[in-house]
């Protein structure tokens, strides 16, 4: 990872997202983020539900960076990184 792109991830890390608590018919607990659905937290505790959300929410969002892909954030945030990305795609007539 790039020292730009562990700064990104670190911004969008900082981000408010949209957590959401829901609990399985099985009785498992989960933490997902709305905005980024591959982003989910399981764990018995609080600490493990928040600390495997965060993990979660890490990689997912690598993931995002690392190809390239649009980032849902959170309020309508824009992300820097995506939006160089369009104007470095944009062709010119």
């Amino acid at each position: 990872m790039t020292p730009e792109t562990a700064q990104e991830l670190h911004r969008l890390m900082a981000l408010p997202w949209t957590i959401v608590r829901e609990t399985t018919p099985e009785g498992d607990r989960l933490l997902r983020v709305r905005e980024i659905p591959s982003a989910v937290g399981h764990g018995e505790t609080d600490d493990e539900l928040e600390r495997d959300l965060r993990e979660s929410l890490a990689a997912s969002l690598s993931a995002y960076l690392h190809f390239g892909d649009p980032i849902p954030t959170p309020g309508e945030a824009v992300s820097p990184a995506a939006t160089r990305r369009r104007r470095a795609t944009r062709h010119p007539r």
